[in-house]
């Protein structure tokens, strides 16, 4: 069989590429609701009939996180339809349990007990317990089921879930493509590309882990690795974002070294040329013309925000300093949100937007040191993140990728479901390896 046929619906690759984008592209640009469950239903439908319903699930879960990020006046109902098809994610994830061992069920009630505690205890001390509670809530039932269908993948003909989270990888590229053309105000943020993201930094963050899945599918062609890094160097340009290029690069060296026989060259080679785009980068006060920076890209350079890392280093100073105060058990869930959104104009003063920008400092602000240390550590164990190839690859890009941005506090943000099916699938591979 061909590798651009599916088999039983007689669909070509490039066929199921064009479905999706194009009802993408008419959610974003028809901004309504109507327009937006005929979307999430047609998403439902096709992958379903192609794959599977679990695999459709997570793919409809994928898309309406993303297009959830959107900043656009008319694409914000998605932050409320997007829970449709996490409750949907819930089911199936109770399907999953009542059909798997007596082992996996209670390590997964482990995992359940392990959030509970951690966040539940701060928000009881916290002076808004109500809103603690909320996160722990919420913190406690997304993890839990994207745990449980992130690493339990449909083993059916066709639903291969890798290949149909890059396929949805495309399918946003291509609708941002188009909509730049289409409404060229909704894909560019300050001279840097967006997509149909809210802000280029979730755009880059979120191909990272596209990026990084290619770069553990080890049956993957030379050629095809090359395309996908030709397309990734490209979208990072646009977007200008540069901790996700770094964790990129990182990904990338991963992989080389992955593939070598250990010999001190075929290690070095990597990584220097790693920390030699880092150096340019980030090394140095020289920014004029005469300086290696200045070879590259300005979006990528900014030479105006690179001491600060994009006040970056503003937030992080303020969010120790709030993790001095409580360092045993934090403020609450939500206390760094609701930190940062009330100083909003002290911090655009000091050139810096959002929040913490730092997934660690914002759990230990949310929950304190130990609980954050607690719960991201024993994420990645779960999620298989130190075995085999994921250490070498996956790791290093997600610990990049975390210190630059608080994603990971917000369960059904664009990147925390890709996170999490990423790294599920592969722990599902090595997994099933093991058997």
């Amino acid at each position: 069989m061909a590798s651009t046929e599916m088999p039983g619906f007689g669909i070509s690759q490039v066929q199921i590429l064009g479905l999706l984008t194009i009802s993408l592209i008419a959610v974003v640009v028809v901004g309504n609701v109507a327009t937006g469950l005929l979307g999430l239903g047609l998403w439902l439908f096709l992958v379903s009939r192609l794959a599977n319903w679990r695999e459709a699930v997570v793919v409809s879960l994928v898309l309406a996180c993303v297009l959830a990020s959107s900043r656009e006046p008319g694409l914000q109902y998605w932050k409320t339809l997007r829970l449709l098809p996490a409750g949907l994610a819930g089911v199936e994830a109770m399907r999953i349990m009542r059909a798997e061992t007596q082992t996996f069920r209670r390590r997964q009630l482990g995992w359940l007990v392990t959030i509970v505690l951690c966040t539940g205890i701060p928000a009881l001390l916290s002076e808004n317990a109500r809103a603690g509670l909320f996160e722990t809530t919420l913190l406690g039932s997304i993890w839990v089921i994207l745990m449980i269908v992130g690493t339990r993948p449909s083993v059916a003909a066709g639903s291969n879930r890798g290949v149909w989270l890059m396929r949805v990888g495309m399918t946003v590229v291509l609708a941002s493509v188009a909509v730049t053309v289409l409404q060229p105000h909704v894909a560019w943020l300050n001279g840097r590309w967006r997509g149909i993201f809210g802000n280029p930094n979730e755009l880059s963050h979120w191909w990272l882990f596209i990026f990084v899945l290619v770069m553990m599918t080890a049956d993957m062609r030379r050629r095809q690795r090359v395309i996908w890094l030709g397309l990734t160097a490209m979208l990072f340009v646009m977007s200008g974002t540069r901790g996700a290029l770094f964790a990129a690069l990182l990904a990338w060296a991963g992989t080389l070294l992955a593939a070598t026989s250990g010999t001190v060259k075929q290690v070095g080679v990597p990584v220097v040329a790693a920390l030699g785009v880092l150096g340019i980068l980030f090394v140095g006060e020289g920014q004029g013309n005469g300086s290696m920076a200045s070879l590259l890209p300005e979006q990528i350079v900014r030479s105006e925000t690179i001491q600060t890392a994009g006040g970056r280093t503003v937030a992080w100073s303020h969010a120790l300093e709030e993790i001095k105060l409580k360092p045993w058990f934090g403020q609450g869930g939500g206390y760094e949100e609701r930190y940062f959104s009330s100083r909003y104009s002290f911090f655009a003063m000091q050139n810096h937007q959002g929040l913490s920008h730092n997934s660690w400092l914002a759990f230990a602000m949310n929950y304190g040191v130990p609980a954050a240390l607690v719960l991201i550590c024993t994420l990645m164990i779960r999620l298989g993140m130190f075995k085999q190839r994921a250490a070498l690859i996956l790791l290093p890009a997600c610990m990049v990728s975390m210190t630059v941005e608080g994603w990971l506090t917000a369960p059904l943000s664009a990147l925390s479901p890709m996170m999490f099916l990423v790294a599920g699938w592969f722990e599902s591979q090595v997994s099933e390896t093991a058997h």
